[in-house]
């Protein structure tokens, strides 16, 4: 699959250099990494865990067996999304008493036993938010799962959880392999080590997969040998923990726009300037500049508002902020 998306993003580029002047910068870069995973990637399985919970039961065959089941999640996948939602069985009530006699008590138990469940080493829920489906006041969750009785709020850690760890149901703890499943079989990986491709006069031509920390009279030779060795990223992975090679990564793209564009880049910020991307003879020329910050910003920003907490809200289901 991803082999298709890199022959698509090829295209795009090669129609942007068509119809652009050779002297225009173009700088294609991937959100995340695009490398192959070196582990097996592991997700969460809902009914397992409300397995765990007690909540639900299986048949000898894996299948669940309605006649015990108060809770299950319909989907045929594992939780890999922002949100997801659960179904109340109420034909089972009656099978489990404890979480009262009706639907709403059924719920409400069922919310605060699902939000109960805390991640022993993280020291931390679960799950960020677990509540009725009536509650949901994020628009992009609840119009998917509006025929969900609970919709359950999923952090980046249990969209992408480690196998390290341990679950608190509420007085038992078990490990979270418990309630997971491995997929071995992804094909790309979500880091920094991402792909960046660049085009325009600064430029030289040919792979740059690597600098090395310290600029050599061969430096432009081991580039190139290091821009064509991909069967050999386990050795360069461990050259660079032993200090001896900078990769790129997608933060240098700040810093290095910020210097093509003759604005100073601040000591603060993560990343640098891929200078072994450029000609020799552009980086001679153009020197950068470096601040230490870049000061307040004088006055209010048009146009410029604090997000609402949905906004907020939807971001933190997402991953992007905690």
């Amino acid at each position: 699959m991803i082999g298709n998306h890199w022959e698509r993003v090829d295209g795009i580029f090669e129609h942007l250099n068509d119809i652009t002047n050779p002297n225009t910068v173009v700088i294609v870069v991937s959100d995340h990494g695009m490398e192959s995973a070196s582990a097996p990637e592991a997700h969460l399985s809902m009914n397992r865990l409300l397995n765990a919970l007690g909540v639900l039961t299986f048949t000898s065959d894996a299948k669940i067996d309605t006649s015990r089941t108060l809770a299950y999640w319909p989907s045929g996948s594992d939780v890999n999304m922002g949100a997801t939602g659960i179904l109340l069985n109420a034909d089972a009530l009656r099978a489990f008493p404890e979480y009262g006699g009706s639907h709403q008590e059924a719920l409400e138990h069922l919310v605060e036993a699902l939000s109960s469940v805390r991640l022993v080493r993280a020291g931390e829920p679960l799950f960020p938010a677990v509540h009725r489906s009536s509650d949901e006041t994020n628009p992009a969750f609840r119009e998917p799962l509006a025929r969900s009785d609970i919709i359950v709020h999923l952090s980046a850690y249990t969209r992408g959880a480690r196998t390290d760890d341990l679950l608190d149901l509420g007085g038992e703890t078990i490990p979270i392999t418990e309630v997971l499943t491995l997929k071995g079989d992804i094909t790309g990986a979500h880091h920094p080590l991402g792909v960046i491709m660049a085009r325009g006069a600064p430029f030289k031509s040919g792979p740059v997969f690597a600098r090395p920390t310290v600029e050599t009279p061969v430096s432009d030779v081991l580039q190139r040998v290091l821009g064509r060795a991909q069967r050999l990223d386990g050795a360069m992975r461990a050259a660079q923990f032993l200090g001896l090679l900078d990769r790129a990564t997608t933060l240098d793209l700040c810093q290095t726009m910020l210097y093509l564009l003759g604005v100073p880049c601040a000591d603060y910020m993560q990343g640098r300037v891929l200078t072994e991307a450029m000609q020799r003879s552009y980086v001679s020329e153009h020197k950068g500049t470096l601040v230490a910050d870049y000061g307040e910003i004088g006055g209010e920003v048009e146009g410029e508002s604090a997000p609402s907490a949905e906004e907020l809200e939807r971001l933190r289901s997402l991953g992007y902020v905690d």
